[in-house]
């Protein structure tokens, strides 16, 4: 991938946007350590993005006086190093923004301009990974 792609990429994953409000915070999983750094595989990781759309019959009309709508779309999130989208996981510990790794190394913050919905997201993964396999992940072990 050339620098300008990489460039572009990671402009589009710190302008990830949150459509509607903040999920509720789930429950905690039982045996869950909030002290600990938890990472729990969640393949594509769709995230919501605005995409604005002229109301105007004309683009020209619309684009002078601004008169848009946003729609939001959901797309799967990319590593900016490899733009791999599949088998990325999510690490971080309970209640603090994720940080998403690939399988080619690379480690990005989720949505870093939305620390709180990024949380929530690591928080759902680990929930829902929790019951899948009737127990949360293993802690790396301490450094």
């Amino acid at each position: 991938m050339e620098p300008e792609e990489r460039a572009e990429t990671a402009r589009r994953i710190d302008s990830i946007e949150v459509a509607d409000r903040l999920p509720p915070e789930p429950e905690s999983p039982q045996g869950l350590d909030p002290s600990a750094i938890y990472c729990v595989q969640v393949g594509t990781i769709n995230v919501p993005r605005p995409v604005y759309l002229p109301t105007a019959d004309s683009v020209l009309h619309a684009t002078l006086d601004g008169d848009y709508v946003t729609e939001w779309i959901t797309e799967p999130l990319a590593c900016p190093l490899c733009r791999t989208d599949a088998e990325l996981k999510l690490q971080g510990q309970w209640g603090a923004p994720a940080t998403v790794m690939c399988t080619c190394g690379y480690q990005w913050p989720l949505a870093p301009r939305h620390t709180q919905w990024s949380a929530r997201q690591l928080q759902a993964a680990l929930v829902s990974s929790a019951a899948q396999n009737n127990g949360l992940p293993t802690p790396p072990p301490s450094k």
